[in-house]
């Protein structure tokens, strides 16, 4: 194995170096306070979004009551409307049954 030969550092060097490293270090410090307030913001964002999301949810769980409410409404439409045409079939017959009526008793009267 070889030995690593240590070299002396003088003291302008060991304040260079020094200094760099608390360059670095605050660098870091500004690095990770960014990061802490980014992290702070996207959690109140997180916050909001969950809000706004929980009150779409609670509108479109609306809109579907509403949807359902209609289809109904409208299903007793269709079964009102198709009621009516019977009507309209049924006041046609019971026309037919007067002309019938008049044409038996015309025709049974004569023969009498």
């Amino acid at each position: 194995m070889r030995k690593a030969k240590i070299k002396k550092v003088n003291k302008e060097q060991k304040d260079y170096v020094e200094t760099l490293l608390e360059d670095v270090n605050s660098k870091f410090d500004a690095v990770i306070e960014g990061h802490q307030v980014l992290d702070a913001k996207i959690d109140n964002l997180e916050d909001k979004m969950d809000r706004r999301f929980n009150n779409v949810e609670i509108k479109l769980d609306s809109i579907e009551t509403e949807i359902h409410s209609i289809k109904s409404e409208i299903k007793e439409l269709k079964n009102l409307l198709a009621k009516k045409a019977d009507l309209g079939r049924l006041e046609i017959l019971e026309k037919r049954v007067i002309i019938m009526e008049k044409f038996l008793k015309n025709k049974f009267a004569m023969e009498l």
